[in-house]
């Protein structure tokens, strides 16, 4: 046990050497090329970001953030709310959140807190990465799954040796070292339309996301905080989030405040390109603990996607250690993008955060299911149609990717599970998504209203498609 009051000068981390400072340059200014085309796209706080220096303005949000975390210290853990995070652990990931800060050098077209809020979730990914191997265990023939692969992969942890225990073909794949993730820059563009993506440049990788698939997820995760509620369980002493489908239900005719939420997002996005309500109110102190625990792992759950695309689709792994069917449909390496996903989250939640993946994997549940629902909310905007544009060819439907978050959970945590205890986890992990189902339900028909009394989406609806990779 570590007794020694944690400081910010012990969070600078050494860069790996993998991307030369050539590198990273070249890939700096990509990145600001792509920010820079969407700053001209409403950016959403002109005067505020004119102002600043912004890798030091980042700095110091992140290094008051962790300041703060670190006066909580009782010897063992550090504290933040009811949330207990292991001393060495919380300064691994913190370390990782510098040197995010450190390669990427966040420029003049960066939020400072949007950038602060994706560093620490990619942080988090990289440091549950780190020092362990990544695994492909090919799925057992009776788990049932709606996709054409039949890999998962598994992190291994150091010195473990031999087979993973009902794995059947095993493909011992790669190896994680900080090395890895020396090129990798990530960042936020001012963008209201729904960007995540990964590119190459060089030995570079740039990921970056958008304003309006952050913002989009946020608020409907509020709406969804705001539909439930804590009640007692039977035992009378202790507390749980009631998400059952008929106390949603209840609480919403009771109180449509949710609705009314989910409903002035979407208008305010569709008509007047803002991804957020024109009035809202901060989370209520009931709201704040389900909030938290959803928007933490859905916009950890859109970085580890792209994640998973840039170590599956644009670093592919020798052929030798492959299977043989591993170069596949476009479809299917969004499948595969998901399962890193998935791993990624359910791991690094538990080893950083004592979170169990029944929960933060509800939160990459949510992520999922926000994507299609604005993706037909923009439908009902253009064409009057609900349908998922995105959901073509090359991208699976969400009732595809749960179905195959189930196989996933089923190989991983749920070997040893009968299937009355599956179903319940598979419960848990989609009860979010059937409460926002439930919200949007009633917020449906007020789009296409709007639609059909003749109002007109706003100019950015009308050019070009997303750059997407979700």
């Amino acid at each position: 046990m570590d007794t020694a009051k944690p400081e910010p000068s012990q969070l600078r981390s050494a860069r790996a050497a993998n991307a030369s400072v050539s590198d990273l340059d070249a890939g700096r200014a990509a990145l600001r090329d792509i920010q820079s085309t969407d700053w001209g796209d409403e950016p959403l706080n002109w005067a505020l970001l004119e102002s600043l220096d912004i890798a030091e303005h980042s700095q110091q949000l992140l290094l008051e953030e962790w300041s703060q975390l670190a006066q909580t210290f009782d010897g063992e853990y550090l504290w933040d709310g009811p949330y207990k995070y292991p001393v060495d652990t919380e300064r691994a990931r913190w370390a990782g959140v510098m040197a995010i800060l450190d390669r990427v050098e966040p420029g003049p077209y960066e939020d400072p807190r949007y950038f602060a809020m994706v560093a620490k979730q990619a942080a988090a990914i990289e440091v549950s990465l780190i020092g362990r191997s990544l695994v492909l265990c090919e799925l057992p023939e009776n788990v049932p799954t709606s996709a054409a692969i039949r890999y998962v992969p598994m992190l291994q942890e150091p010195g473990t040796e031999g087979r993973l225990p009902g794995c059947g073909r095993q493909f011992d794949w790669r190896s994680f070292d900080d090395g890895d993730f020396s090129g990798l820059l990530v960042g936020t563009t001012h963008s209201a339309r729904l960007d995540a993506f990964s590119t190459t440049l060089g030995k570079t990788v740039l990921v970056p996301l958008s304003a309006g698939i952050l913002d989009t997820q946020y608020w409907a995760a509020k709406a969804v905080a705001g539909a439930v509620r804590t009640v007692k369980n039977d035992d009378g002493a202790s507390y749980r989030t009631a998400f059952e489908e008929d106390v949603v239900r209840a609480n919403l005719a009771e109180d449509a405040s949710p609705v009314e939420l989910l409903y002035e997002t979407f208008e305010s996005w569709l008509y007047r390109g803002r991804p957020f309500p024109e009035v809202s109110e901060a989370p209520s102190p009931e709201e704040t603990l389900p909030l938290s625990l959803m928007i933490q792992y859905a916009k950890r759950f859109l970085l580890a996607h792209e994640y998973g695309h840039i170590f599956m689709d644009l670093l592919r792994p020798s052929a030798a250690w492959s299977p043989s069917d591993w170069i596949v449909s476009r479809t299917t390496q969004e499948y595969r993008a998901d399962l890193l996903g998935f791993e990624a989250v359910g791991h690094s939640g538990a080893l950083l955060d004592h979170i169990p993946p029944n929960i933060s994997l509800g939160g990459a549940a949510l992520a999922l299911r926000v994507y299609e629902i604005c993706d037909e909310a923009r439908s009902i905007a253009l064409t009057g149609k609900v349908e998922s544009p995105s959901h073509t060819s090359t991208h699976p439907t969400f009732d595809q990717r749960l179905s195959q978050l189930h196989a996933y959970y089923r190989r991983r945590h749920g070997s040893h599970l009968d299937q009355e205890a599956l179903e319940l986890e598979f419960w848990r992990i989609g009860a979010q998504t059937t409460v926002l189902g439930t919200i949007w339900e009633q917020v449906r028909p007020r789009l296409l209203h709007d639609q059909g009394a003749g109002r007109v989406p706003h100019d950015m609806w009308l050019q070009a498609t997303d750059r997407n990779d979700m």
